[in-house]
């Protein structure tokens, strides 16, 4: 499949995985929280750009996360989460 390199949208489809074919908009909170752990989601820069896009939904969701678990690592912001996962 080929990647496509357009930002996606809220309308755009999930092109892979176990939401594959749901609405970008559509997707769960917390799977785009784990899709903005992947080292490899650059190599999809339409996906990897929406992410971005939602980044503070996804910070509040880590938030969320962070509250019911306190024993998770913590950052103090989504950069600072993805500069602690080294060179991608």
């Amino acid at each position: 499949m080929p990647i496509d390199k357009t930002p996606f949208t809220d309308d755009s489809v999930m092109p892979w995985g176990e939401h594959k074919g749901t609405s970008m908009g559509n997707l769960p909170i917390e799977y785009l929280f784990k899709l903005s752990t992947y080292y490899w989601l650059k190599d999809w820069p339409g996906i990897y750009a929406y992410v971005e896009s939602r980044k503070d939904d996804i910070q509040r969701e880590e938030a969320r996360q962070c509250a019911e678990n306190p024993q998770k690592n913590t950052f103090d912001s989504f950069d600072d989460y993805l500069s602690d996962r080294g060179p991608l």
